[in-house]
């Protein structure tokens, strides 16, 4: 209700880009359904549980059909949960206990922010590279940018944290809760001999392989941080899931070159990424700076 005309439409536009030419130049009507879920109970990747199993109810709904829902977890991932805590408390030498990620130690410093977009076109051809690789697109964009970073930096060791999923088998895929945790990740680039293939296909090993180490939080006012946020893209009944950057100032395709603010805002980390998904062929990489590092 509190979105302008001009961003209902670029968001209605991103949603169904075709359907003008079908209707013969009627109005594009889409209407939109906002799941939430606290952060205190559920990550992001939570959304797909719960978005499963909802539509599943409300297509049988529709049908007049009975539901068929997988089994509830219970307590399982709790449980697990709870152990993975305890695997932090006790020191085990578990790869999947949590990090324990407070606000203790945190960068503090004014910053910038640069939003770069990744057109369809440019997506395409991107896409189609990865391919040729066996590498799945969303790391292919990440080992890119770790590519860029070490050009810039001129360093050939590429160290950044991650928010990984930690879910494992279908089991997992099927729980709500805080399991995405971040994970220290170390890349090596040699500025003379590395190639761009070779470097993807080092950060897909590393990533696959979950050759990584559990966040340290003690470096965390130093630390790089890098989120991945791709879509849903499976259509559940006549529903589309809508990236979340379409929602802060409409599309922004349509606005032209960012202009910079009169004043800074407060850096969250000294280098942010965050790679969004906002359509089957567009993403967004969203860059936080610490003025004072970069």
């Amino acid at each position: 209700e509190h979105r302008t005309a001009k961003e209902q439409h670029g968001v209605a536009f991103r949603a169904a880009p075709e359907r003008p030419r079908e209707a013969g130049g009627e109005p594009t009507v889409v209407r939109y359904l906002a799941i939430t879920l606290y952060h205190c109970f559920g990550d992001g990747n939570s959304y797909m549980p719960v978005a499963e199993d909802l539509f599943t109810l409300y297509e049988a709904e529709r049908f007049g059909q009975e539901a068929e829902l997988p089994p509830a977890p219970g307590t399982a991932a709790f449980e697990l949960l709870e152990r993975r805590l305890a695997d932090t408390l006790f020191s085990r030498p578990s790869t999947t206990r949590a990090s324990l990620r407070g606000g203790l130690w945190r960068y503090e410093g004014p910053g910038y922010g640069y939003t770069f977009g990744f057109q369809p076109g440019a997506v395409a051809l991107i896409e189609r590279a990865a391919a040729s690789l066996g590498l799945p697109l969303d790391v292919t964009l990440l080992g890119l940018t770790v590519c860029a970073q070490a050009h810039a930096d001129e360093r050939e060791l590429v160290e950044f944290t991650m928010y990984a999923p930690m879910r494992d088998g279908v089991a997992e895929s099927t729980m709500t809760g805080l399991f995405s945790d971040w994970r220290d990740i170390y890349i090596g680039v040699d500025l003379e001999l590395a190639t761009v293939a070779g470097t993807l296909l080092q950060v897909y090993h590393t990533i696959q392989h979950r050759h990584w180490t559990p966040f340290n939080a003690l470096r965390k006012p130093e630390r790089t941080v890098f989120n991945m946020q791709p879509l849903d893209m499976q259509r559940r009944s006549h529903f589309q899931h809508l990236g979340e950057n379409m929602w802060h100032g409409g599309d922004s395709w349509r606005d032209g070159p960012p202009k910079r603010a009169e004043r800074m805002e407060w850096g969250r980390q000294p280098l942010t990424f965050n790679l969004e998904q906002q359509d089957e062929s567009t993403w967004w990489l969203l860059v936080d700076v610490g003025n004072n590092e970069r």
